[in-house]
């Protein structure tokens, strides 16, 4: 696993040395094991290891590194490595049941400063920050921070928060999870009766229960209390993801449907309407984003302020704020007075004028694989290539220089570097 520019002011990209960064993916993440699965947070990134174990390391503050501690990891000589501790999420599983060995992870997630697990039952469980109740567990206790001492005279003092002493989030009697995605400051999981669920910070909506009421923060307010999102009669999703204030899903029916914070336009309605705050927003009422005639999305990844999109073509759209040329379109649209560059959608970007990304001429130059970030995005092309555009001021997009790809003419395409992976 290799990391490359970006801020490395916690040690988020596992390099063992405070403020040092690679302007490219030349060096090797230290985890002493083969990764098969990578979430990044905020300033943190987990990893799923080829034993189901997880290891985080980064900023800590919240606890989010699962490690007993509020310490960073990877910022001093030492700490990767060997020296990095698996998160310890307990043996016993949901049922109360003990296993007797660590119990395997099969799905990560990480928040701003929150992470989620699913464990090979399909229970969950979460920690770090929980001021909004995003860790799903009835309270505002934040989860990893502090472990249980004990003295030279073996009296313990405090109480482990992680281990078998961290709760399994309460979906409903008998549901488990199949999928989770991690917000700014909220959760949601694909239930295994293929409904959705979604807790935390709901200021805009982002639950999609039609009010402004966070859940999971109260005793209460979780498991069969918890209501499913209503996505449309006879509807259920098939992926799921989530941004700052906002979630997107992909549908049974091939669809695309988007719901909370909208500011720029992240949730493709052409329009800067928050929904799911409201009653009689969402179900049936609740249009699907436009991607053009004939088109329907294959994969989906909300960033901090906007959302890409694989559709069934190949081709790759993007739509939300733009600032930073993160939609990768060139700033071909003209902006209006006193506004940034296609920051603020108007009626008539979405659909089929709504442009693809262009990644480049072949047949190799199409997306597999798409993420996006807080101000840049990345795509995982056919040719197993890697291109990044947006926001480079720390180097993030790893081309070796602070150019700001995709926010002006001519900076995509065949201009847009690959990035080298090589030693």
């Amino acid at each position: 696993m290799k990391c490359w520019g970006g801020r490395n002011d916690h040690g988020q990209l596992g390099y063992d040395y405070p403020n040092k960064f690679w302007s490219q993916p030349k060096r090797a993440a230290d985890l002493r094991r083969k990764a098969t699965a990578i979430s990044a947070g905020r300033h943190h990134f987990c990893a799923i290891l080829d034993n189901k174990s997880v290891k985080c390391w980064g900023e800590n503050m919240y606890g989010q590194l699962g490690l007993g501690d509020t310490n960073d990891r990877g910022d001093d000589v030492g700490e990767m490595g060997y020296k990095l501790p698996e998160v310890n999420l307990g043996k016993k599983l949901s049922s109360g049941r003990n296993t007797n060995r660590p119990l395997k992870v099969t799905a990560i997630s990480a928040g701003s400063e929150h992470t989620c697990a699913i464990f090979d039952d399909k229970s969950v469980k979460c920690w770090g920050r929980n001021d909004h109740g995003q860790l799903g567990l009835g309270d505002t206790q934040h989860r990893g921070k502090r472990k249980a001492k004990v003295d030279s005279y073996g009296i313990t003092y405090g109480t482990d928060e992680m281990g078998d002493a961290l709760p399994f989030v309460d979906l409903g009697k008998g549901r488990s999870a199949t999928a989770i995605a991690c917000g700014d400051l909220h959760t949601c999981a694909i239930l295994d009766d293929n409904s959705v669920k979604c807790w935390g910070q709901n200021l805009y909506g982002a639950l999609g229960l039609g009010d402004t009421q966070s859940r999971g923060a109260r005793s209460g307010q979780m498991g069969d209390n918890l209501p499913a999102v209503d996505l449309g009669t006879g509807r259920f999703a098939t992926a799921i993801t989530a941004g700052m204030d906002y979630t997107c899903a992909l549908l049974d029916d091939n669809s695309l449907k988007c719901w909370g914070r909208n500011t720029y336009g992240q949730l493709g309605r052409s329009d800067t309407q928050s929904v799911g705050k409201r009653p009689g927003q969402m179900g049936d009422n609740l249009p699907a984003v436009d991607l053009g005639t004939g088109r329907f999305a294959t994969a989906i990844d909300a960033g901090l302020e906007h959302a890409c999109a694989i559709l069934d073509d190949k081709s790759l759209k993007c739509w939300g704020n733009n600032q930073k040329g993160q939609l990768g379109i060139g700033n071909i649209y003209k902006p209006t007075p006193g506004s940034d560059p296609v920051s603020d959608y108007v009626p008539g970007e979405m659909g089929d004028k709504l442009p693809v990304v262009d990644l480049g001429t072949g047949p190799g130059r199409v997306a597999t694989a798409v993420t996006a970030g807080r101000f840049h995005t990345c795509a995982l092309l056919f040719d197993k290539s890697v291109k990044c555009w947006g926001d480079n001021s720390y180097q993030q997009l790893g081309t070796s220089d602070k150019v700001s790809y995709g926010k002006w003419r001519g900076s995509m395409g065949d201009n847009l570097p690959t990035l080298d992976f090589e030693y």
